[in-house]
């Protein structure tokens, strides 16, 4: 006999699906954050933010018994209450995490010295840092190389929660008195990513008050940077005004009140475009500016409030059929079965407007290996609304100059039985190809060759592939200069020397002149505003660094590890499918980037959608949300694919917090795919292949390691 009495679990969840909580429903998929939830809920009201969650698992963790003996002897022996105690452990316990995050040195792994400024010594029973361990606060995660050890927060996020209560002035993320210029000893951590959670943790607080979260908030999204005027169809804003223009949208996640239908408009503009009336045509912003807007809309805004704003657009006459199957396309990742959505994309299928078809194909780029056109082709064949225009984006990455693919494309459209729908879209990545193709792109083979061989092997000579950008006349050759210029620039001189040196470029002759090199300057600058705080971007762009005599190195390192001074991490997949094509193998490689995981904890869903553009078949039991779920498609459904996941992070700055070795341990128990990971150090807890990032023969170690596999 069943009972009929619901359970709390059964009260949660219908309550985490009551009208207006989708954003907490998207929280809690993390599991720590669900884990949370479900230790916090009293069965009535749930918190409104992320904050208010991490706030109720706080007072949780010091109202357990356990705990608040721990609590009660501690305040016995120093002379105080537990309440003064747990404000004071908070307090200190933030100040470590602002100054550990303040840190590339220490960021998420906080030395014993650190750890003994802001909380003393561990064996003293009167320190709180004796204290934040018994509490497990903070644990001991390693050891230094001088036997000092090294600790960490229970989890990031809570490092990340403790720094937003320790900050009790927004002035500390952006300088009040900021105008158009940068405040002389002020750091602008708006800018730096591994702030942006703390901000939002910030905004989320019930302890700070609500007008002056919206005075930030007006600061930040109306943060004008001094460098350059723009006025241009393309670009509207200085880059690092984006950059605060994004944030805001990201963050506002946290403070409802400053939501407004205006703000998602802007967002979803600059992610889809806007009808430009002199041309009575879709114009569409700069590349860096609609995939990061595009980002920000899909991953990071509240579905409540940004849906209905799309479906009205949706349903506006003022915008083309291209925008429209954008903004289609959009709701679909919000909402699979929005019943606006479904008819219109049939429809769109179902045209035989080859035009529109084309234009679609070309509007987003993906990676793919070229080993993977069969399997990605068989896709298109039944191309159902979910998949035909993920698959057409993988094609037209490696349709230039492809034979195999020509071919393939000819074949399948003289076949009787493809049906109609199909062809049109077939027709479509198959005239993309060669218009594309019929450019003389190819024209300077030597010159070509000496570019490649001058941006894998010379670093040093970046300054050269700015003269090439500038100067040469050959579209080939300007566009593989600028992708490797955003590739091999690693110190901060050198970010600074190109935004100096191309910034002149970004005038409004070039633009209207030669707008393919123009749009090629931007992006490059875009890549160097990324990677430079904002103070040195500035004055890279009014005031001109010397240059240092030639003998004078500049080591002013932004990433750097022995691996990327000899063969570039942030180049791994590409110089190991080089390496490949003169050692063939029987499996394929693919690489997963790490520094790319939303949630080290649970990147399961990343790690699945990596293999899904490898080539691999979907899960026909939904996308994978956990790592056992993920363990389950690929011991069932990737059984007879042969491959090998390599993990690495790419440098970035700031740098990759490092792998969740509880994760790499589960993965090590996967019985397919064989999995490697590479590591700065030596991890003496994982049980996954280890290589080293400063191996110098790290290619020829990891083509070994593939070659035994088939042994």
């Amino acid at each position: 006999m069943t009972n009929s009495n619901p359970t709390s679990a059964d009260a949660l969840i219908a309550a985490l699906h009551e009208p207006g909580r989708e954003h907490l429903l998207d929280l809690v998929r993390n599991p720590l954050r669900l884990t949370l939830l479900c230790m916090t809920w009293d069965g009535s009201s749930l918190p409104e933010t992320q904050a208010e969650l991490y706030d109720r698992y706080l007072r949780k963790i010091y109202g357990w018994n356990q705990n608040w003996h721990e609590l009660e002897d501690y305040a016995q022996r120093c002379g105080t209450t537990t309440t003064k105690l747990k404000q004071n452990l908070n307090q200190q316990l933030g100040e470590l995490a602002k100054a550990a995050l303040n840190l590339p040195q220490e960021r998420f792994r906080l030395s014993q010295a650190l750890v003994e400024k802001y909380l003393g010594e561990e064996r003293d029973k009167t320190s709180l840092g004796y204290l934040a361990l018994r509490l497990g606060w903070l644990n001991r995660v390693g050891r230094d190389g001088r036997g000092d050890s090294i600790f960490a927060f229970y989890h990031a996020t809570f490092q990340e929660y403790f720094a937003a209560l320790a900050v009790k002035d927004w002035d500390y993320f952006l300088p009040k008195d900021h105008v158009d210029c940068p405040v002389a000893g002020k750091r602008y951590r708006i800018f730096e990513k591994q702030w942006k959670q703390v901000i939002l943790l910030w905004l989320g607080q019930g302890g700070i008050i609500d007008e002056e979260k919206e005075v930030f908030m007006e600061k930040l999204v109306n943060f004008e940077d001094g460098c350059g005027q723009w006025n241009l169809e393309e670009v509207d804003k200085g880059f690092y005004e984006y950059k605060t223009c994004f944030l805001g949208a990201t963050v506002v996640t946290e403070f409802k009140d400053y939501l407004s239908k205006d703000m998602i408009e802007k967002i979803a503009q600059y992610s889809f475009g806007y009808l430009n009336d002199p041309k009575q045509d879709r114009q569409k912003y700069l590349s860096p500016i609609f995939c990061t807007a595009r980002n920000v809309l899909l991953g990071d805004m509240s579905k409540k409030h940004t849906i209905p704003v799309l479906e009205e657009m949706l349903n506006s006459s003022d915008i083309d059929v291209r925008f429209k199957w954008l903004l289609a396309d959009a709701l679909r990742e919000f909402s699979p079965s929005n019943q606006q959505v479904i008819p219109f994309s049939e429809k769109l299928l179902s045209s035989s407007d080859s035009h529109t078809l084309e234009s679609l194909i070309l509007e987003e780029i993906q990676s793919v290996n070229p080993q993977n056109i069969p399997t990605l082709l068989s896709q298109l064949t039944d191309p159902t609304f979910e998949t035909w225009r993920e698959v057409t984006m993988s094609l037209m990455q490696v349709a230039i100059e492809n034979e195999q693919l020509s071919l393939a494309l000819e074949k399948l459209m003289s076949d009787p039985k493809i049906a109609s729908n199909v062809l049109d879209i077939l027709d479509s990545v198959y005239q993309v190809m060669h218009n594309s193709s019929n450019e003389e792109k190819y024209n300077d083979n030597v010159y070509t060759n000496n570019l490649e061989k001058l941006t894998l092997e010379n670093n040093q000579e970046y300054m050269e592939l700015v003269n090439v950008l500038k100067n040469s006349e050959d579209e080939w050759t300007t566009r593989e200069a600028a992708e490797s210029l955003k590739k091999i620039l690693t110190t901060a001189g050198q970010y600074a020397e190109v935004v100096s040196t191309l910034k002149d470029s970004l005038s409004d002759e070039v633009y209207q002149n030669d707008f393919d090199r123009f749009n090629k300057f931007y992006k490059v600058i875009w890549n160097c505003a990324e990677n430079l705080p904002y103070p040195e971007f500035y004055q890279a762009w009014h005031h001109p660094p010397t240059t240092p005599h030639p003998e004078v190195e500049d080591n002013t390192p932004v990433t750097s590890t022995p691996f990327t001074q000899q063969c570039n991490l942030a180049l791994l997949p590409q110089i190991l499918n080089q390496a490949i094509q003169t050692h063939p193998l029987n499996r394929q490689p693919i690489c997963i980037d790490g520094s790319r995981f939303s949630d080290p904890s649970n990147p399961a869903l990343q790690i699945y959608t990596t293999l899904k553009k490898a080539g691999c078949p979907p899960s026909p039991d939904g996308k994978p949300r956990t790592i056992a779920e993920l363990q389950a498609y690929c011991d069932d459904d990737l059984s007879d694919h042969q491959i090998a996941l390599i993990l690495y992070e790419e440098p970035t700055d700031p740098p990759p917090q490092g792998f969740d070795i509880a994760v790499l341990n589960q993965l090590a128990r996967f019985s397919h795919p064989p999995i490697a990971v590479i590591v700065p150090q030596p991890l003496p807890e994982c049980r996954l292949p280890q290589f080293l990032e400063s191996d110098p023969d790290l290619m020829a170690t990891l083509l070994q390691w593939l070659q035994n596999l088939d042994r």
